[in-house]
């Protein structure tokens, strides 16, 4: 099972920070897919599944598989 609770990313822009992902909850229970996520921009689709699949951190929150934070 996947579980993902008050998942955030911002980034820096110069002086100024950039909330790219703000407060994502769901999950994904075993043997359920998981195809498509739906945001404004595909650069926020790209970066959630980054920190679906742990290439990414998060800047607050939590992704967790089968109950182990994997961020």
């Amino acid at each position: 099972m996947i579980v993902v609770e008050d998942l955030r990313k911002s980034i820096r822009n110069g002086a100024r920070t950039v909330d790219i992902l703000k407060g994502i909850h769901f999950s994904v229970a075993a043997r359920d897919s998981l195809s498509r996520l739906w945001a404004r921009r595909e650069a926020a689709n790209r970066r959630c599944w980054g920190l679906l699949a742990g290439l990414d951190t998060p800047s607050a929150g939590e992704v967790k598989l089968n109950g182990t934070a994997i961020s």
